[in-house]
């Protein structure tokens, strides 16, 4: 079950974490894909996720540079009032495999309207590479979208206006703007739900809304190019998977693609 779980289950063989194919498919008369429509995210004290991700970097001949995976756990911890507004603390518990973790909380609001990131201390997970800064990737997904303004505090810092991470009811071909990349003004970050899809991974097979997280730097509701490609789908259940892929320059001028798909696995 993914929805309330007695809490994160360990799972004693690893290749429980490799995933079945996934099947993509846009939304076409006859093709067996259901549409969904969302009006909340399922922010319940007491639910939690799994996630399985793979991250690698390929050079220009398609040798690999650098190859990681790890387990990321999401739990909805609590009920709380910041700034006036009822959110959801989640916790974000992630693990490289090799004995390091990394723990962080994120603060999440269901609105008639849509999801909003509220606030967000101690940097966030690693499930979005907020490790690495030469990557740079850490504000492009559902729960670490907060930008510069995270450093490791005891307190939580509160963005104004919260990000909107997600527009209720979900509608293919809607866009908006979610106030991400530390400017409270900027429109030059946008999501658009773009498609239904059928998702299947180790958590099970899910009907899903697909969202595009993009760059918009020209204004004319396009990904803009050379930019990253940004993919989530989202069940009734929560995010079921991320696809992330880009062009990354380090600082010895080496430039490289990444790619990062993550799973719900549980």
């Amino acid at each position: 079950m993914v929805k309330r779980p007695i809490f994160f289950v360990i799972i004693s063989s690893i290749c429980f974490f490799s995933c079945k194919k996934q099947k993509d498919t846009e939304p076409i008369a006859g093709n067996n894909v259901q549409p969904i429509q969302l009006n909340s995210f399922p922010l319940t004290v007491g639910n939690s996720w799994k996630y399985y991700s793979e991250l690698y970097f390929t050079d220009s001949i398609g040798n690999i540079g650098m190859y990681s995976y790890y387990n990321s756990f999401w739990e909805s911890l609590s009920d709380t009032v910041i700034n006036g507004i009822v959110s959801t603390k989640i916790s974000q518990l992630d693990s490289n495999f090799n004995g390091t973790t990394h723990l962080a909380h994120t603060y999440y609001a269901n609105e008639a309207d849509g999801l909003y990131g509220i606030a967000v201390e101690n940097l966030g997970g690693l499930f979005f590479l907020r490790e690495s800064e030469q990557v740079k990737l850490s504000t492009l997904n559902l729960f670490s979208s907060f930008g510069i303004y995270n450093t490791v505090m005891d307190t939580p810092f509160v963005p104004s206006p919260s990000l909107r991470l997600m527009k209720f009811p979900s509608t293919i071909n809607d866009i908006w703007i979610s106030y991400e990349y530390n400017n409270p003004t900027s429109d030059i970050f946008k999501r658009k739900w773009v498609a239904y899809s059928t998702i299947t991974t180790n958590a099970g097979t899910f009907d899903c809304i697909k969202m595009q997280l993009f760059f918009d730097y020209n204004f004319d509701n396009q990904p803009d190019s050379g930019t990253a490609n940004i993919i989530q789908y989202f069940s009734s259940k929560g995010l079921i998977q991320e696809e992330y892929n880009d062009i990354v320059t380090f600082a010895d001028g080496s430039t490289y693609t990444f790619n990062r798909i993550s799973k719900l696995i549980q």
